[in-house]
């Protein structure tokens, strides 16, 4: 690997984690082009001594792994199966060396792929919200990704049922948390000094 970044992530609920810098090896591959694939792994909490499900189709391995920090309602399931069967949905970005890619719960397939984002291998990544999402690399910069209402979904509201109890207070403090109102508490001080 040509990082030493390998960030895992439980997921908001708790029941389950990815982790990056994982392979795949299909022995039974004729190809030996498909023998060794880069993913991601799942791991559920009540099964953490083997893999539950895997993420593929990377190109090169994940570096991180961030969880949206809202609950989403789940949306209209069409054709592809659920990566993990919830009454909700949570979003996720993996960061490979060098791209971005956006998942959901509700499918094994990136809802987005963005590429060309930095110079150097990427690090990290930070949520904003639903709506907004920081990447950064070694190369020194931060980049930030709008994404689009349609694209994620809707945060389930703080008295929704489908939130699990150990997590309504904690939810309820994320949905108050407003980069605007904290713009303006910074703004008032700094004009009180």
């Amino acid at each position: 690997y040509q990082s030493f970044v390998r960030r895992l992530a439980w997921s908001p609920d708790g029941s389950f984690m990815l982790t990056p810098g994982s392979w795949y090896q299909d022995l039974n591959s004729g190809n030996p082009s498909e023998k060794f694939q880069y993913t991601v792994y799942g791991f559920m909490k009540n099964t953490i001594n083997k893999p539950s499900f895997m993420l593929p189709g990377m190109k090169t391995h994940a570096n991180c792994i961030r969880f949206c920090p809202l609950l989403l309602e789940l949306k209209e399931q069409k054709e592809a199966p659920a990566l993990v069967d919830l009454p909700y949905r949570m979003a996720f970005a993996v960061a490979t060396i060098d791209h971005v890619l956006i998942y959901t719960t509700q499918s094994i397939y990136p809802l987005a792929v963005m590429r060309n984002l930095h110079y150097d291998s990427i690090n990290d990544l930070a949520w904003i919200g639903q709506h907004m999402l920081m990447s950064c690399s070694s190369d020194g910069f931060c980049s930030f990704i709008k994404i689009e209402m349609d694209v994620i979904g809707v945060p389930l509201p703080n008295d929704s049922e489908k939130i699990p109890e150990s997590l309504r207070t904690h939810y309820q403090e994320l949905s108050e948390v407003s980069f605007k109102k904290n713009m303006e508490l910074a703004r008032e001080r700094n004009s009180g000094n």
